[in-house]
């Protein structure tokens, strides 16, 4: 690295985190983030993993950490996503030392799409575990290739341990556990020396072992989750065609140029074969792990399921960034320009989010001060915990069948079908419309008793 690179790294840094901290404390609390702190915000952590039956998949480290971090500093939107941040400059710090370990030249690049990549900048500020678990990732695959022929017990311990809790963070990091066991069992250079092999299997089998065994405790309680919830496993053309271009978070520009990028710095880039091998199985392995994990289940598909896939094509995409540069620089820094701004755009678009659950716990509160009792529109994706988490006298105004003055509660998230299914049912009733009122993301439709 140049002087002046060195010179501005350390500002840069110092400024990006500052932006982590203040879109951190300004984003309002999202769905999920809301999901996670009603089990985060009980009183014991017995209770917390009591509730984790209720979230398919949802591991217990991530939420032990949080109750943990609200208990001992009080409830407020940075402590809750503190883990994110924190993971976030770690993992900056993590990728750069791969791309080093691997030979990049400069690390300009592969910094900035870090940086401002719209999945991981999402999930910095957010109280979700799939930043810390990710940052652990990065670290095991940086652990294995930076293991010495004979490494010794401890690194070997330190390693599998390393693995074994990103998936108790996020359950679906366990791809990253198996793309290693590929490498370990199929690259040539381990392949020679088989008590090596052996050590390395071994330590991978303790990243495997204490995640399984969670899951095979839970998966009875999440099978019941899924059917109650009413989650499906669908594979269509457009579902197929959303989870690609949504991997980074940009959209289809964003993910067409990493891949792009990805595909060209392992056909030309000067790289080691075996932290090429390492990578592209890490991918692979990770986007159709996080599928096959969801079919299996008979849960919804994501792309956020397969992040871990990011490190591996953030690299590969740097080093050919490097190499078409060295050779086509305008192509390579329009490249970059294009990839950066609309990351850039996106990354706006994710602090300025108008889902604010806790302004609509303000406007539910709002009509129960004028008389409405509240009736959710669904049990899951407008539940009245969902409010009342910012404001618990909500759970004392549920309606009951003598009240009349209702509102019905509607969130983003809910079907128009449902919707208008509990409409329908409170018109038969004998319910008229009164009014409308929106904040937050959330819909208010207050109803009036009919005269008799």
């Amino acid at each position: 690295m140049s002087g002046p690179s060195k010179r501005l790294l350390i500002p840069s840094i110092v400024v990006w985190c500052a932006v982590l901290v203040v879109s951190a404390i300004l984003r309002p609390l999202q769905l999920d983030e809301v999901m996670q702190l009603m089990s985060t915000r009980a009183p014991h952590p017995a209770a917390v993993l009591d509730s984790l039956g209720a979230r398919p998949g949802s591991v217990p480290i991530g939420y032990l950490l949080q109750w943990a971090l609200v208990r001992i500093a009080g409830f407020s939107n940075l402590v809750a996503r503190l883990p994110s941040v924190a993971a976030a400059i770690l993992t900056v710090f993590a990728i750069r030392r791969l791309g080093l370990r691997l030979g990049l030249g400069g690390l300009t690049v592969l910094t900035a799409i870090v940086v401002v990549i719209p999945m991981l900048f999402r999930y910095s500020i957010e109280g979700r575990p799939y930043l810390p678990a990710f940052r652990l990732t990065v670290f095991a695959t940086l652990l294995l290739l930076e293991l010495p022929e004979r490494p010794s017990p401890g690194r070997l311990v330190v390693y599998g341990l390393t693995l074994a809790s990103a998936p108790l963070l996020q359950g679906t990091a366990a791809t990253v556990t198996i793309a290693h066991g590929l490498f370990v069992l199929t690259d040539r250079t381990i392949r020679r020396d088989r008590s090596r092999q052996l050590a390395l299997l071994a330590a991978i089998g303790v990243g495997v072992l204490i995640p399984v065994a969670w899951s095979l405790r839970m998966r009875n309680a999440w099978a019941q989750a899924i059917v109650h919830d009413h989650y499906t496993f669908a594979v269509t053309f457009r579902t197929v065609a959303g989870f690609l271009k949504d991997l980074t978070g940009g959209g289809l520009v964003c993910t067409g140029l990493l891949v792009v990028g990805a595909v060209y710095g392992y056909a030309r880039a000067n790289l080691p074969e075996q932290g090429k091998h390492l990578l592209v199985l890490t991918v692979l392995t990770a986007i159709c792990g996080a599928v096959a994990s969801d079919a299996l289940a008979g849960y919804f598909t994501s792309p956020r399921q397969a992040i871990y896939c990011l490190c591996g094509l953030i690299v590969l995409a740097a080093a050919g960034g490097e190499r078409l540069q060295s050779r086509y620089p305008l192509p390579a820094i329009l490249a970059v320009t294009v990839f950066a701004a609309v990351s850039l755009a996106r990354d706006v678009s994710v602090v300025r989010s108008k889902e604010d659950w806790k302004a609509a716990s303000g406007m539910l509160a709002q009509a129960v001060a004028q008389g409405f009792c509240l009736e959710p529109d669904s049990d899951l994706t407008s539940s009245l915990p969902l409010y009342s988490l910012f404001d618990p006298s909500l759970e004392g105004h549920r309606c009951s069948g003598s009240d009349d003055k209702v509102g019905l509660v509607h969130s983003s998230y809910t079907s128009r079908q449902t919707h208008d299914s509990a409409a329908a049912a409170l018109e038969r009733r004998g319910f008229l419309v009164a009014g409308t009122r929106a904040g937050g993301g959330s819909t208010l439709d207050l109803y009036l008793k009919r005269p008799s």
